[in-house]
């Protein structure tokens, strides 16, 4: 089902609940084209820094870990405030031992180097603001740091089951894809998502009604927020 207008098109969504189901990862856009999508994203909820913070990430200093003993900065993702060497609890998208500045504090079990530590607000990416490197935020982040590079992007995540296998599941979702499901549906209240506290999304089929008629609203062939079709050429939007 497909309505198309001149502004742009609605397409019912392979699952409700918002949460999305992309297979490969997304690197962080850069700062001149964030600051776009988010003028262009005008129904996605806003996580704005706080503190007025410049978004700088500058390390103060840690302890004198020898760069070259964790590998070096070849990667093309290094030096971008992320750790991405599996090794340490990255993301995964460096090979091994090619992104070690990024990856230095975790490598040594987290530290408060960050400029931005003890403030009370989590600041490492993904499960933060993003201003400080990985690792470098340990106080303000301890309690949402189990939920450091994972999401709910397995198929069949929400359903109450779960299925990563190195958490005792069946091995139907890859590793950090299953996290509800796997840790549990209460997450800290400081985490940078969409969803905090208690999430109480379950995973439905979208071929039924009312799910059906749930989509996703696209201009331009962006996806920006959610639509509900309320007669056969009208869809209600935020």
């Amino acid at each position: 089902m497909l309505v198309q207008s001149a502004e742009g098109s609605f397409s019912p969504s392979a699952a409700s609940g918002g949460h999305g189901r992309a297979a490969t990862r997304r690197r962080r856009l850069p700062g001149w084209l964030a600051a776009g999508a988010l003028v262009l994203a005008a129904c996605v909820p806003a996580t704005p820094l706080g503190g007025g913070k410049p978004g700088d990430g500058v390390s103060s200093g840690g302890p004198p870990q020898s760069i070259a003993s964790l590998g070096t900065d070849s990667c093309q993702w290094a030096r971008d405030m992320e750790c991405d060497d599996e090794r340490f609890g990255g993301t995964g998208a460096c090979p091994a031992g090619t992104d070690a500045s990024d990856c230095r504090s975790l490598a040594l079990g987290g530290d408060n180097t960050c400029q931005w530590a003890f403030d009370g607000e989590c600041d490492e990416p993904r499960i933060g603001t993003g201003v400080c490197v990985s690792g470098t935020d340990q106080a303000d982040c301890q309690a949402a740091s189990f939920l450091r590079n994972r999401d709910n992007s397995c198929a069949s995540a929400f359903n109450g089951v779960c299925e990563e296998r190195d958490r005792g599941g069946n091995g139907a979702c890859a590793p950090r894809t299953d996290t509800v499901d796997c840790y549990g549906r209460e997450l800290p209240l400081g985490i940078r998502d969409h969803h905090f506290g208690r999430d109480d999304r379950i995973l439905v089929d979208s071929s039924a009604f009312p799910w059906r008629a749930i989509g996703t609203v696209e201009v331009g062939g962006s996806d920006l927020c959610t639509g509900a079709l309320v007669a056969p050429d009208v869809v209600l939007t935020a």
